[in-house]
């Protein structure tokens, strides 16, 4: 099995997980999001894979159960440390005025680091 097909693997049964828990949690009204996920992609809305990614996104998780931010860092051109702390800072603040992510997706290395951080930042924190 490739890393590819790994991944993807991964992916199928993580998604199979959440579609399976939500159908046991009953409806929801329209005004209300029940799950609220940030999407981090280490690259811009110009790259090309980034067109895939947002298609299915939408197809997997309905509007009416999942709300998505989904945040472009960008990182495939600029790739400075003080960037990614800049963009961890931006985040922060931006968290800090709005309901808790119930889940955090990223794809690529750069938005699974800085979700790391954002993580380790939190808990020495505490």
């Amino acid at each position: 099995m490739t890393q590819y097909q790994m991944k993807r693997s991964i992916c199928i049964v993580l998604l199979m997980f959440i579609m399976f828990t939500t159908v046991w949690q009953g409806p929801l009204s329209h005004a209300e999001f029940q799950y609220k996920i940030l999407v981090l992609l280490s690259y811009d809305p110009a790259f090309p894979t980034s067109t895939d990614i947002l298609r299915g996104l939408s197809d997997t998780f309905d509007d009416e159960i999942y709300e998505l931010d989904i945040e472009f860092m960008d990182t495939k051109e600029i790739k400075s440390d003080e960037y990614i702390l800049t963009f961890h800072k931006y985040l922060e603040s931006k968290m800090l005025e709005k309901k808790p992510y119930d889940m955090i997706i990223t794809f690529d290395d750069n938005a699974l680091i800085l979700q790391i951080m954002y993580c380790i930042y939190r808990c020495l924190s505490l």
